[in-house]
């Protein structure tokens, strides 16, 4: 429900369920470029990263296993 809910609200523009997030909180943070959640990534990590992770391989070849952090977790997040 949460996966149809958070897509109604991308589309439409309003906070259906009144969580306080127009489309969940990673298209929130996507949008104003705030870590809110803390995980230290804007947005979310990504599959691609989580797998390189796991697996330890670098499978784009950009010479990174996983993705660098875009800030640092538990720290400054704006305000809320």
């Amino acid at each position: 429900m949460d996966f149809i809910t958070n897509q109604v609200e991308k589309k439409t523009g309003l906070d259906v369920n009144q969580d306080g997030f127009v489309g969940g909180i990673k298209n929130t943070e996507k949008q104003y470029g705030v870590d809110i959640d803390r995980d230290g990534y804007v947005g979310g990590e990504g599959i691609e990263s989580k797998v390189e992770r796991k697996a330890r391989v670098d499978i784009n070849n950009d010479g990174i296993i996983g993705r660098p952090l875009d800030t640092i977790p538990g720290g400054y997040n704006g305000p809320r």
